[in-house]
């Protein structure tokens, strides 16, 4: 094959595969694919880490950083130490039967 002919079909296939990926939007959807997976991944890691009881407070324990937001709700932010004393349901329970 000469390198004319190997140019032209080369160029005949990246204009193919780019016509492809933006009628059928085939990136995105690999893209997703691979996110997918990795989240499930990531997920299995997590939860081998945290053996026989995997609930969330256990993963609020394992949380170093106490002093980092980790719920916004209405205005007011809570830091993963008062979500694991449990502060915020005190302030919504408050809110709401008051």
């Amino acid at each position: 094959m000469d390198p004319a002919s190997l140019t032209l079909l080369t160029a005949a296939t990246l204009a193919g595969t780019a016509y492809l990926n933006a009628r059928y939007s085939l990136s995105v959807d690999l893209e997703q694919l691979y996110q997918d997976k990795l989240f499930g991944r990531l997920l299995g890691e997590k939860f081998a880490s945290l053996g026989d009881t995997c609930t969330v407070y256990n993963m609020l324990c394992q949380v170093e950083e106490g002093g980092k937001e980790c719920l916004w709700f209405e205005g007011r932010r809570w830091t993963y130490a008062e979500v694991r004393n449990g502060e915020w349901i005190l302030w919504l329970w408050g809110r709401c039967w008051v």
